[in-house]
């Protein structure tokens, strides 16, 4: 018993003790959703795909946390050479593979559901997981979709939905193939030097941890989650007199050099080379899509695609400089940090404070709003449907205000790890409840991607019931995350500068 008891827990090893917590208290509430679902979703293919949906998200957010840290794992004993590191990884594999595959393919059979559609499906998600954290940064988009087509252009494509007995083959064939671009992506990343991966090309797994494995700081520079300034900032301020402050344009700008990237100016030319090259694609795809396929198939996929990003779109607000803040300011003690705070011509605290909020929202809000409004013009351009664009806006605001909230938080120093199992438990709580209600309002994008294809409607009553509960869950949220952005701007005001620890 013991040795069955160690095995199934070494998988968990890989982690940090709180992401373990966090990642059990999210799968368990997630099972929980998918019971409700079986319970109070009226019978057909609804009940199924309501039930399926919790159980896969489970699967997948034990992968990305756990299961993503043995790639790296992997990597650092390759590189040390350690004697049967190999055997351990594969129990551990082995192991997870069994607690996220074959367990919830029990309990969804024990729900209704076919077994070996349930497996394949959890299998090829599974393997699209890993396949997210060995890809390069500018093919995450891409892949985030795949789940989103599986689902919701079942019909229209002619393939088999995951809830159908028929996906079973289509499953093993996709779980099939990204096996093989795993494994052929897997032998290219141990080969590789540090100087080969680029800002945009750098694997999304490296980014998760903070560090390139065992490499040193390579041509993607900073890690998110470093948390470490930048010395060259110190050439930016340009104080030749103690006594006088520092002008606000120069005092911005010094701030955003030791901030780091995100927060680092980049020049006009990098500016618009991103610009370009952003318009180019989609314009290359657009055109790409309206030639091969015939319609209303286009403006489907274009539905599928920016649907998927509006309800996956929390993550962005992560990626544009929360991480960042929250390891120079949240994590441990930064002595580099306070010394700031002793730094001559810096002006008063308040002129600190007020320029360190200009710069940083200006990148976490700013730019979530600016994506934000870039979603619903090209819902607009590329799919017409007029009557999501309430929805899609409520979701775009909802995360700016998230974004605002997370970085006054960690402006405020509040440690992010050693956090009590109540306070985990309650996040865990709030961030289900939050994914709940994305879903319900992904339910609502439905009827307007399903009148693209000409589908019927759902019946009026439960429309109306859903829209009239996703109205309350959303002005729940916004109450609650303007009690947070309260509660953390005062507690940021209190801070007797902004760059001292507590």
């Amino acid at each position: 018993m013991n040795a069955l008891w160690r095995w199934l827990a070494l998988p968990w090893y890989s982690s940090e003790r709180g992401l373990r917590r966090f990642t059990l208290i999210i799968q368990a509430l997630l099972i929980m959703g998918a019971l409700l679902a079986r319970w109070l979703v009226t019978p057909g293919d609804g009940r199924f795909l309501a039930t399926l949906m919790p159980v896969a998200a489970a699967s997948a957010f034990t992968w990305m946390f756990i299961g993503q840290r043995w790639l790296l794992v992997t990597r650092d004993t390759h590189a040390l050479r350690l004697p049967r590191a190999r055997r351990c990884i594969t129990l551990a594999l082995a192991s997870l593979a069994m607690q996220t595959l074959l367990l919830p393919t029990l309990l969804l059979v024990l729900l209704g559901l076919h077994a070996v559609a349930s497996l394949m499906m959890l299998l090829a998600l599974s393997v699209l997981v890993l396949l997210w954290g060995l890809a390069p940064r500018w093919l995450v988009p891409l892949l985030s979709l795949v789940p989103t087509a599986l689902i919701l252009l079942a019909d229209p494509a002619g393939w088999p939905a995951p809830t159908d007995p028929g996906f079973a083959l289509l499953g093993a064939q996709l779980a099939a193939l990204g096996l093989c671009i795993l494994a052929l992506r897997w032998r290219a990343l141990l080969r590789m030097e540090e100087t080969a991966f680029g800002r945009w090309s750098v694997p999304m797994v490296f980014l998760l941890r903070g560090q390139q494995g065992l490499l040193a700081p390579s041509a993607c520079a900073w890690p998110a989650s470093s948390g470490t300034l930048s010395i060259a900032g110190l050439h930016a301020l340009q104080v030749t007199d103690s006594s006088q402050p520092v002008r606000k344009p120069d005092l911005s700008a010094a701030l955003r050099v030791f901030l780091g990237p995100p927060f680092a100016p980049p020049g006009r030319s990098a500016r618009l080379r991103v610009w370009l090259a952003g318009l180019a694609i989609v314009v290359a795809l657009e055109a790409l899509l309206w030639w091969a396929l015939p319609q209303p198939q286009p403006r489907l996929l274009n539905a599928a695609a920016l649907a998927w990003t509006a309800l996956m779109g929390w993550l962005f607000v992560l990626q544009f400089g929360v991480t960042r803040l929250t390891a120079l300011f949240a994590r441990g003690q930064a002595a580099d940090l306070a010394l700031l705070a002793h730094l001559p011509g810096l002006g008063t605290p308040q002129v600190c404070r007020s320029a360190l909020l200009r710069v940083t929202l200006r990148v976490t809000a700013g730019r979530v709003l600016i994506a934000g409004g870039l979603l619903l013009a090209l819902w607009w351009l590329l799919v017409g449907g007029l009557a999501a664009l309430p929805i899609l806006a409520v979701m775009m605001l909802f995360y700016a205000l998230a974004a605002t909230t997370l970085t006054l938080a960690a402006l405020c120093g509040r440690p992010i790890q050693g956090l009590k199992p109540v306070v985990i438990a309650r996040l865990a709580l709030l961030m289900v409840l939050l994914c709940a209600l994305l879903v319900a309002s992904g339910w609502l994008l439905l009827p307007a991607i399903a009148a693209i294809a000409h589908k019927p409607d759902s019946d009026p009553t439960v429309a109306h019931t859903l829209r009239l509960l996703v109205a309350l869950g959303w002005a729940g949220a916004f109450v609650w995350m303007l009690a947070a952005l309260r509660r953390n701007g005062r507690a940021f005001q209190r801070r007797p500068h902004p760059f001292l620890q507590r």
